[in-house]
């Protein structure tokens, strides 16, 4: 079930992100600093100069809950758009996981 919706969250973000080039794609189910669901969407991409269309980039998270709304409704979607020279994952993941650190800043 999960690998037909990542399946269909690739095709989805290839379509509108074009004709920039998605190379990579990886999701991750977190929570924000007030403890609300979110879903955290790296987008590994390959565009001329390095660039996507800002207009594209904006508006994805608002399509993507309207195209979706039964599989997203209930976590908001966060998109990072990374270049492939960019893309190491596990120091993008803990670099991108703040809330942790901030509900200890917060408490501390």
């Amino acid at each position: 079930m999960q690998k037909n919706i990542d399946d269909t969250l690739k095709v989805f973000v290839q379509q509108h992100l074009a004709p920039a080039e998605m190379v990579q794609l990886k999701t991750e189910e977190d929570e924000d600093i007030d403890g609300n669901p979110i879903l955290r969407i790296w987008v590994v991409y390959k565009a001329e100069n390095d660039r996507i269309d800002p207009e594209k980039a904006v508006s994805l998270p608002r399509l993507l809950r309207q195209s979706f709304a039964d599989l997203y409704a209930s976590h908001y979607p966060l998109f990072s758009y990374i270049i492939p020279e960019q893309a190491d994952f596990a120091t993008l993941q803990s670099h991108f996981h703040c809330p942790t650190i901030g509900r200890k800043r917060l408490k501390g």
